[in-house]
């Protein structure tokens, strides 16, 4: 239950985050906004983390090096996140963002890539991510 909770919530904060960042990025531009909101943001992660001291960096060689660039897509989600939003408006490009977040975690799990756990894709799981795709057209559609 906690993890529906955290995922829902993520799911929130990433909603109203991507609407916040693109006001943001209609004053100081798109990539003083990303400086401004990445700066913000690790500056809370430095606050939290002395506080919480959580985690521990002297297991950082045990890290598969692949796995760092994950800290350099979050300058580019953000970009994206704002251009989509400012070209889309907020429903159809966080529509979008969700399914294309799912399809990701399909492939990644139906192939067990980056250590997930292998998942079987069936013919439900097709149908349901095509009804999200048809979904987001439709609603486009005027």
């Amino acid at each position: 239950m906690s993890g529906m909770i955290y995922s829902a919530l993520a799911g929130i904060l990433i909603g109203l985050q991507s609407i916040f960042n693109a006001r943001v990025g209609e004053k100081v531009g798109l990539w003083g906004a990303n400086v401004l909101i990445h700066g913000v943001g690790f500056l809370l992660a430095l606050i939290i983390f002395f506080s919480l001291r959580q985690g521990d960096f002297s297991r950082i060689n045990e890290i598969n090096r692949l796995y760092l660039l994950g800290s350099t897509f979050g300058v580019m989600i953000v970009f994206s996140a704002m251009k989509g939003l400012l070209l889309l408006g907020p429903v159809t490009s966080i529509s979008i963002v969700m399914v294309a977040q799912l399809m990701v975690a399909v492939i990644a799990e139906g192939f067990g890539l980056f250590e997930t756990a292998k998942m079987s894709l069936n013919p439900m799981k097709i149908v349901g991510i095509s009804m999200m795709l048809l979904g987001i057209f439709l609603f486009r559609s005027k």
